[in-house]
Order: C-alpha cells, then sequence, then structure tokens
C-alpha cells in the first residue's frame, strides 16, 4: 500500500440511503460501535481502536444512513482492512473484509448488497486488487451471491487433544482452567517479547514466500501482536551465527467451553524442518501446563506447516464437529485471476477474532 488516504466523502447511495467512506476515524468507530451495540454485541472501543486505527494506513469504513444525517440514521456496515499480500513474487494491494453489518430497520431492502459494491468500487479506485475474509455462516452466502466471492473451503483447521481433558470436560467430570506459568525454556526455542526485526528475511526463506498470503514482516506483525486483550506467547530461534530460523507464537483461551490453545503461526527456515518441530513442542507444552484442554491451529494442508503439525499429534478437524463455522473466500477486484486453495498460506494470524 501506498501513503495515499482517500478522504471521507459522503454520496448518494440510493433513493433511501446516502453513504460515508473513508479512512476510519474515531468518530466513525464510535458509529460502529454503536451499530454493533444495537445488534446485542458489545465491541470493546480499545479493539476497534486496534482492529480499525492500528494500522500504518487504519482501514477502509463505508457507512450506509439516510437524510437524517450519519451520527442518527447509520443503517449498514461495511469494513476492510489494508493488507499486503505475497503473490508469485510480487506484492499485492488487498484488503481483508471483516465487518458487515445491517441494521434490523434496513434489512430486505438490498443495502448489503449496494453498499458492498459501492466500496469494491471505491477501492478499486485505490488500486486495491483483491479483497478476501474469513466470513461465518450469517454473511458467507451473500458475500458469494452478491457480491462475487470465490470460495475456498474449507477452512483448514487442525486439532490436537490433550489427552483425555477434552472429553472429560465435555461430559462435566472436568473443569476448564487457564494458569499462568512460565514458559519452559528449550534449547533451541526462546520467548521473545517483541517482533524479531529479521523476521521478513525468515518469510523469504520459508516456503511462504511461494504460496500466497498477508506477508509477514516487521510491520504487520507487531501491530499484530498488540492486539488489546490477548494473551500471546511468542518464540524464536536462532542459529549459532544469530540468524532467525524459526519464529511461532501461541495463546490460551477460556472458549468454546474449554480451555482451548491456538497456535497463532509457525515460520521456519524451509531447509530446516526440525525447527518446526522445536517450535511445536514448545507452545504444545506451554499450553499443556498452563491448562488447554484441546489445541486448534489453521494451515492449508500441503504447507510445511501442517506437515510438522501432523508430527505432533494434530489432526484436520472434521468439519461438522467444529464449535463455530468459518469459511474462506476471495474476490478480485481489477481481474478475473482466481486463487488455489493450495497455494494459500494461512493461520491464527488471518483471524480476526483470536
Amino acid at each position: 500500500m501506498g501513503d495515499r488516504h482517500a478522504p471521507p466523502i459522503s454520496e448518494r447511495l440510493d433513493d433511501e440511503h446516502w453513504v460515508w467512506f473513508g479512512r476510519a476515524t474515531h468518530e466513525s468507530l464510535r458509529i460502529v460501535q454503536s451499530l454493533f451495540s444495537d445488534e446485542g454485541e458489545n465491541r470493546d472501543y480499545e479493539l476497534l481502536e486496534w482492529q480499525y486505527l492500528g494500522r500504518r494506513h487504519g482501514s477502509y469504513v463505508a457507512i450506509a444512513h439516510s437524510d437524517a444525517g450519519l451520527e442518527s440514521s447509520a443503517s449498514a456496515l461495511y469494513a476492510a482492512l489494508p493488507s499486503t499480500v505475497f503473490w508469485g513474487g510480487r506484492t499485492v494491494s488487498a484488503v481483508q473484509s471483516y465487518d458487515s453489518i445491517t441494521a434490523k430497520q434496513a434489512r430486505g431492502k438490498g443495502l448489503f448488497s449496494r453498499l458492498g459494491k459501492y466500496t469494491y468500487e471505491k477501492l478499486k479506485s485505490e488500486d486495491i486488487s483483491l479483497v478476501y475474509g474469513i466470513p461465518n455462516d450469517n454473511i458467507n452466502s451473500a458475500r458469494q451471491k452478491q457480491l462475487g466471492w470465490s470460495s475456498l473451503d474449507p477452512l483448514p483447521m487442525f486439532i490436537r487433544p490433550i489427552g483425555l481433558r477434552y472429553p472429560r470436560v465435555k461430559i462435566g467430570i472436568r473443569r476448564p482452567r487457564k494458569l499462568s506459568l512460565p514458559v519452559t525454556r528449550d534449547k533451541l526455542v526462546s520467548r521473545i517479547e517483541s517482533c524479531p526485526p529479521d523476521l521478513r528475511d525468515l518469510f523469504f526463506r520459508s516456503d511462504l514466500r511461494d504460496r500466497v498470503g498477508v506477508m509477514r514482516d516487521s510491520e504487520f506483525m507487531s501491530w499484530r501482536m498488540r492486539r488489546p486483550g490477548a494473551d500471546y506467547v511468542w518464540f524464536e530461534s536462532r542459529d549459532a551465527s544469530g540468524l532467525l530460523t524459526g519464529f511461532s507464537g501461541c495463546e490460551l483461551q477460556i472458549k468454546h467451553g474449554c480451555a482451548t490453545g491456538y497456535v497463532m503461526d509457525v515460520i521456519f527456515d524451509r531447509g530446516l524442518p526440525h525447527i518446526a518441530d522445536s517450535h511445536i513442542d514448545a507452545m504444545v507444552e506451554h499450553l499443556r501446563k498452563c491448562g488447554a484442554d484441546v489445541i486448534l491451529a489453521w494451515s492449508i494442508e500441503s504447507s510445511q506447516a501442517a506437515e510438522a503439525l501432523k508430527r505432533h499429534g494434530f489432526f484436520y478437524f472434521w468439519e461438522r464437529a467444529r464449535p463455530t463455522h468459518l469459511h474462506l473466500g476471495y474476490r478480485f477486484l481489477d481481474s478475473e485471476a482466481s486463487l488455489r486453495r493450495s497455494d494459500l498460506s494461512f493461520s491464527y494470524l488471518d483471524s480476526d477474532t483470536v
């Protein structure tokens, strides 16, 4: 992305609505928060600030409203976060579509479709090539049918139960818990508190460079590691010369009725697969000691990371058994190009909810 910012504008959307479009501001965040509150979802303002304003380029926001004005009659929202996607040796300006909502009183009038199409035209004028996202069941079909999205389903989720803890929680003989314990030391893997400055170099030595996904560099990762309310633990490994050979992260949450661990990502030199083993060992051991009943990971099945996860007891999570049903989709705005699922790079770092 360049440093060019679209000035906020307000234009007529249809006979009933205007639309405010531009980069998110504190004023627009209050409206976003109110829209979700009206639907019974309380979004923490600090989290919204991180999502919408925390990146260097902020985020794009389109809000439909009536003649009564933006603040008093907001009817629908479409929000998208700028991302730099690496694909085939080049970078592509993209956005992650992450928040869409239509107020109850405005539903059934095609507002979602009109607002989405309007937003895509504005994004296209900002030289955005690709829109992608992880929609839930409620919005997935509408994005495909009304906004021309293509599906890359199923979402590539892996699971690793910790002994018999998970079934014991499910039948009520174990209580979920989350302990705060120091990280066990490992001779190859060390805990870190901030993003390694040479992460971008590791990205280009990993198998991610030959895949399609968000660039893992210090700009993206420094923002991602600051998510409010998160309790991440991050690791790195270096060789004798100080060269970064691996980076990984995990988190434990009381979620889905149990203590759920998340492998946020594992990035490693493609020629050193044993480094991935060390990182996964460190994360699993830490999560186990802190009380995890089960550990989840997102990883495309053909990736080196997925192979490493399978070596450590992770297996593909049957879709019908998953606690939530999410999807994976995209749309190109400037061409008829298509993506192959097997070419993707993907992890929980791409999630906007963990």
